[in-house]
Protein backbone atom coordinates (compact mmCIF):
# COMPACT_ATOMS: atom_id res chain seq x y z
CA UNK A 1 0.00 0.00 0.00
CA UNK A 2 1.50 3.19 -0.77
CA UNK A 3 2.31 5.67 1.78
CA UNK A 4 0.15 8.71 2.44
CA UNK A 5 1.15 12.36 3.49
CA UNK A 6 -0.18 13.10 7.01
CA UNK A 7 -1.66 16.53 6.39
CA UNK A 8 -4.52 16.40 8.73
CA UNK A 9 -3.72 18.55 11.44
CA UNK A 10 -4.34 21.64 13.26
CA UNK A 11 -3.74 24.93 11.66
CA UNK A 12 -0.60 26.06 12.96
CA UNK A 13 0.79 27.50 9.99
CA UNK A 14 0.04 31.21 10.75
CA UNK A 15 2.64 33.82 10.35
CA UNK A 16 3.54 35.27 14.05
CA UNK A 17 5.82 37.84 13.26
CA UNK A 18 7.15 39.94 10.23
CA UNK A 19 9.77 37.95 8.76
CA UNK A 20 13.37 39.67 7.82
CA UNK A 21 13.99 36.87 5.33
CA UNK A 22 12.26 34.36 3.67
CA UNK A 23 11.42 30.46 5.13
CA UNK A 24 12.01 27.97 2.56
CA UNK A 25 11.10 24.50 3.00
CA UNK A 26 13.32 22.02 -0.06
CA UNK A 27 11.72 18.54 -0.42
CA UNK A 28 14.25 16.26 -1.90
CA UNK A 29 14.83 13.00 -1.36
CA UNK A 30 19.02 13.12 -3.18
CA UNK A 31 21.89 14.56 -0.80
CA UNK A 32 23.73 16.06 -3.56
CA UNK A 33 21.05 18.10 -4.80
CA UNK A 34 19.96 18.89 -1.17
CA UNK A 35 23.26 20.02 -0.22
CA UNK A 36 23.61 22.08 -3.49
CA UNK A 37 20.14 23.64 -3.11
CA UNK A 38 20.67 24.58 0.45
CA UNK A 39 23.76 26.23 -0.04
CA UNK A 40 22.21 28.29 -3.08
CA UNK A 41 19.10 29.30 -0.97
CA UNK A 42 21.52 30.26 2.29
CA UNK A 43 23.65 32.28 -0.74
CA UNK A 44 20.75 34.32 -1.52
CA UNK A 45 19.48 35.08 2.41
CA UNK A 46 17.18 32.37 2.88
CA UNK A 47 16.25 30.41 6.38
CA UNK A 48 16.28 26.66 4.87
CA UNK A 49 14.47 23.67 6.50
CA UNK A 50 14.93 19.79 4.74
CA UNK A 51 12.49 17.07 4.52
CA UNK A 52 13.63 13.69 2.66
CA UNK A 53 10.39 13.16 1.12
CA UNK A 54 6.39 13.97 0.29
CA UNK A 55 5.01 12.48 3.82
CA UNK A 56 8.14 14.82 6.03
CA UNK A 57 6.82 17.70 3.48
CA UNK A 58 3.29 17.21 4.77
CA UNK A 59 4.10 17.50 8.53
CA UNK A 60 6.90 20.44 7.72
CA UNK A 61 3.94 22.25 6.38
CA UNK A 62 0.89 21.40 8.94
CA UNK A 63 3.93 22.60 11.84
CA UNK A 64 5.13 26.06 10.53
CA UNK A 65 4.57 28.82 8.43
CA UNK A 66 7.11 28.53 5.11
CA UNK A 67 7.43 31.46 2.16
CA UNK A 68 8.08 28.92 0.01
CA UNK A 69 8.18 25.47 -1.03
CA UNK A 70 11.10 23.44 -3.27
CA UNK A 71 9.06 20.06 -4.07
CA UNK A 72 11.33 17.67 -6.07
CA UNK A 73 8.43 15.48 -7.84
CA UNK A 74 9.92 12.18 -8.36
CA UNK A 75 10.46 10.41 -4.88
CA UNK A 76 10.05 7.71 -2.77
CA UNK A 77 7.01 6.57 -0.51
CA UNK A 78 5.33 9.90 -1.44
CA UNK A 79 5.94 11.80 -4.42
CA UNK A 80 5.81 15.74 -4.88
CA UNK A 81 2.61 15.75 -6.66
CA UNK A 82 0.69 12.99 -3.70
CA UNK A 83 2.91 15.73 -1.20
CA UNK A 84 1.15 19.10 -3.14
CA UNK A 85 -2.37 17.34 -3.44
CA UNK A 86 -2.17 16.59 0.46
CA UNK A 87 -0.80 20.24 1.21
CA UNK A 88 -3.38 22.24 -0.80
CA UNK A 89 -6.58 19.85 0.48
CA UNK A 90 -5.12 20.70 4.19
CA UNK A 91 -4.83 24.43 3.64
CA UNK A 92 -8.06 24.47 1.87
CA UNK A 93 -10.15 22.15 4.56
CA UNK A 94 -8.38 24.69 7.72
CA UNK A 95 -8.76 28.10 5.42
CA UNK A 96 -5.05 28.47 5.76
CA UNK A 97 -3.06 31.16 3.17
CA UNK A 98 -1.93 29.31 0.07
CA UNK A 99 2.06 28.41 0.33
CA UNK A 100 3.81 28.90 -3.16
CA UNK A 101 5.11 25.52 -4.00
CA UNK A 102 7.60 25.39 -6.95
CA UNK A 103 8.13 22.17 -8.98
CA UNK A 104 11.88 21.02 -8.74
CA UNK A 105 12.02 18.66 -12.12
CA UNK A 106 14.75 17.30 -14.24
CA UNK A 107 12.28 17.81 -17.13
CA UNK A 108 10.74 20.84 -18.04
CA UNK A 109 8.62 18.90 -21.00
CA UNK A 110 5.03 20.19 -21.42
CA UNK A 111 4.03 17.23 -20.44
CA UNK A 112 5.67 17.34 -16.57
CA UNK A 113 5.04 20.82 -16.41
CA UNK A 114 1.56 20.35 -16.84
CA UNK A 115 1.25 17.85 -14.63
CA UNK A 116 3.17 19.95 -12.13
CA UNK A 117 0.50 22.57 -12.23
CA UNK A 118 -2.04 20.36 -12.43
CA UNK A 119 -1.32 18.65 -8.89
CA UNK A 120 -1.44 21.77 -7.69
CA UNK A 121 2.48 23.74 -7.71
CA UNK A 122 2.77 27.09 -8.95
CA UNK A 123 5.75 27.00 -10.71
CA UNK A 124 8.26 24.75 -12.39
CA UNK A 125 12.29 25.22 -11.69
CA UNK A 126 14.34 22.89 -13.63
CA UNK A 127 17.24 21.08 -11.56
CA UNK A 128 20.50 22.19 -10.86
CA UNK A 129 18.88 25.52 -10.86
CA UNK A 130 20.93 28.39 -11.52
CA UNK A 131 21.64 31.12 -9.11
CA UNK A 132 19.68 33.42 -11.11
CA UNK A 133 16.59 31.91 -11.67
CA UNK A 134 16.75 30.95 -7.91
CA UNK A 135 16.30 34.38 -7.15
CA UNK A 136 13.92 35.44 -9.83
CA UNK A 137 11.51 32.62 -7.95
CA UNK A 138 12.39 33.47 -4.24
CA UNK A 139 11.27 37.23 -5.48
CA UNK A 140 8.34 36.33 -7.39
CA UNK A 141 6.49 34.04 -4.90
CA UNK A 142 7.51 35.72 -1.60
CA UNK A 143 8.20 39.41 -2.20
CA UNK A 144 11.86 39.36 -0.63
CA UNK A 145 14.32 40.78 -2.42
CA UNK A 146 16.98 37.77 -3.08
CA UNK A 147 20.81 39.42 -3.00
CA UNK A 148 22.74 37.34 -6.13
CA UNK A 149 26.56 37.45 -6.01
CA UNK A 150 28.71 37.22 -8.59
CA UNK A 151 29.77 33.54 -9.63
CA UNK A 152 33.46 32.81 -9.62
CA UNK A 153 35.62 33.33 -12.69
CA UNK A 154 36.04 29.94 -14.12
CA UNK A 155 39.04 27.73 -13.64
CA UNK A 156 40.55 26.38 -16.85
CA UNK A 157 40.88 22.57 -16.63
CA UNK A 158 41.27 19.87 -18.90
CA UNK A 159 37.83 18.28 -17.87
CA UNK A 160 35.73 20.96 -19.61
CA UNK A 161 35.60 18.55 -22.89
CA UNK A 162 33.64 16.31 -20.36
CA UNK A 163 32.32 18.80 -17.57
CA UNK A 164 30.67 21.66 -17.56
CA UNK A 165 32.99 23.71 -15.57
CA UNK A 166 30.26 26.81 -15.25
CA UNK A 167 28.13 24.23 -12.93
CA UNK A 168 31.39 23.55 -10.99
CA UNK A 169 31.95 27.44 -10.71
CA UNK A 170 28.63 28.02 -9.47
CA UNK A 171 29.65 25.47 -6.89
CA UNK A 172 32.67 27.39 -6.12
CA UNK A 173 31.02 30.77 -5.97
CA UNK A 174 28.49 29.36 -2.81
CA UNK A 175 31.39 29.00 -0.64
CA UNK A 176 31.92 30.94 2.54
CA UNK A 177 34.90 31.39 4.78
CA UNK A 178 35.34 28.67 7.58
CA UNK A 179 32.66 26.78 5.85
CA UNK A 180 34.00 23.35 4.09
CA UNK A 181 34.39 23.42 0.88
CA UNK A 182 31.26 22.35 -1.28
CA UNK A 183 33.22 21.30 -4.40
CA UNK A 184 34.89 18.68 -2.45
CA UNK A 185 32.49 17.60 -0.39
CA UNK A 186 29.69 17.23 -3.15
CA UNK A 187 32.68 14.92 -5.58
CA UNK A 188 33.78 13.02 -2.90
CA UNK A 189 30.02 11.95 -1.89
CA UNK A 190 29.33 10.88 -5.61
CA UNK A 191 32.71 8.96 -6.61
CA UNK A 192 31.77 7.49 -3.19
CA UNK A 193 28.11 6.87 -4.09
CA UNK A 194 27.50 5.89 -7.49
CA UNK A 195 29.58 3.31 -8.02
CA UNK A 196 26.87 1.09 -6.69
CA UNK A 197 23.72 2.70 -7.82
CA UNK A 198 25.35 2.41 -11.68
CA UNK A 199 26.29 -1.19 -10.90
CA UNK A 200 22.62 -1.49 -9.95
CA UNK A 201 21.29 -0.06 -13.33
CA UNK A 202 23.42 -1.56 -15.15
CA UNK A 203 21.66 -4.86 -13.92
CA UNK A 204 18.27 -3.85 -14.35
CA UNK A 205 18.93 -2.83 -18.12
CA UNK A 206 20.40 -5.96 -18.79
CA UNK A 207 17.36 -7.82 -17.25
CA UNK A 208 18.07 -9.46 -13.65
CA UNK A 209 16.57 -6.44 -11.98
CA UNK A 210 13.39 -4.34 -12.16
CA UNK A 211 12.66 -0.51 -12.34
CA UNK A 212 10.22 2.45 -13.61
CA UNK A 213 13.34 4.48 -14.26
CA UNK A 214 13.47 5.80 -10.39
CA UNK A 215 17.23 5.29 -10.08
CA UNK A 216 18.08 6.52 -13.76
CA UNK A 217 16.59 9.72 -12.67
CA UNK A 218 18.11 10.10 -9.26
CA UNK A 219 21.55 9.38 -11.38
CA UNK A 220 20.49 11.98 -13.90
CA UNK A 221 19.71 14.85 -11.52
CA UNK A 222 22.92 14.55 -9.21
CA UNK A 223 24.92 14.12 -12.03
CA UNK A 224 23.59 17.20 -13.71
CA UNK A 225 24.40 18.98 -10.57
CA UNK A 226 28.17 18.11 -10.71
CA UNK A 227 28.70 19.33 -14.36
CA UNK A 228 28.38 15.55 -16.30
CA UNK A 229 25.18 17.04 -18.64
CA UNK A 230 26.65 14.39 -21.52
CA UNK A 231 25.92 11.60 -18.63
CA UNK A 232 22.98 13.53 -17.47
CA UNK A 233 21.26 13.48 -20.84
CA UNK A 234 22.20 9.78 -21.15
CA UNK A 235 20.23 8.41 -17.72
CA UNK A 236 17.39 10.79 -18.75
CA UNK A 237 16.76 8.91 -22.20
CA UNK A 238 17.67 5.84 -20.10
CA UNK A 239 14.87 7.10 -17.93
CA UNK A 240 12.31 7.48 -20.91
CA UNK A 241 12.98 4.13 -22.36
CA UNK A 242 12.33 2.75 -18.77
CA UNK A 243 9.29 4.39 -18.20
CA UNK A 244 7.88 4.01 -22.06
CA UNK A 245 10.11 2.71 -24.51
CA UNK A 246 11.05 -0.73 -25.65
CA UNK A 247 13.90 -3.13 -25.23
CA UNK A 248 15.58 -1.66 -28.52
CA UNK A 249 15.54 1.44 -27.59
CA UNK A 250 16.54 0.87 -23.57
CA UNK A 251 19.72 -1.19 -25.35
CA UNK A 252 20.61 1.86 -27.52
CA UNK A 253 20.18 4.59 -24.90
CA UNK A 254 21.97 1.87 -22.39
CA UNK A 255 25.16 1.40 -24.58
CA UNK A 256 27.59 4.29 -23.79
CA UNK A 257 26.63 4.60 -20.23
CA UNK A 258 29.47 3.06 -18.40
CA UNK A 259 31.88 4.69 -20.52
CA UNK A 260 30.41 8.27 -20.27
CA UNK A 261 30.17 7.10 -16.39
CA UNK A 262 34.22 6.32 -16.45
CA UNK A 263 34.58 9.25 -18.49
CA UNK A 264 33.00 11.40 -15.57
CA UNK A 265 34.44 10.05 -12.38
CA UNK A 266 38.01 10.25 -13.97
CA UNK A 267 37.12 14.24 -14.85
CA UNK A 268 35.68 14.52 -11.12
CA UNK A 269 38.58 12.64 -9.28
CA UNK A 270 40.92 15.51 -11.36
CA UNK A 271 38.73 18.27 -9.72
CA UNK A 272 38.63 16.51 -7.02
CA UNK A 273 42.43 16.59 -6.31
CA UNK A 274 42.66 20.55 -7.78
CA UNK A 275 40.79 21.36 -5.13
CA UNK A 276 41.92 19.35 -2.26
CA UNK A 277 45.85 20.48 -3.58
CA UNK A 278 44.34 24.17 -3.64
CA UNK A 279 43.10 23.88 0.06
CA UNK A 280 45.97 22.61 1.45
CA UNK A 281 48.28 25.05 -0.18
CA UNK A 282 45.72 28.15 1.47
CA UNK A 283 45.91 25.72 5.10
Amino acid sequence: MTAQPACDGPASNAQASVPTRPHVLIVEDQQINRDVITRQLGHLGCSVELADDGIQACVAVMRAHFDLVFMDCQMPRVDGFQATRSIREHEKSHELRRTPIVALSASLLGQERDRCLAAGMDDVLSKPAPMAQLRSVIERWTGFAAALAKDAPLRPNSSEQVLDMAALSALRALRRPGRPNLVIDLIADYLHSTPARIEQLGAELGGSGTSRGDLAHGLKSISASLGAIELAQTLGRIEAAQRGGGNAQLAAEAAPLREQYARACAALEKILQAERQIEAGSA
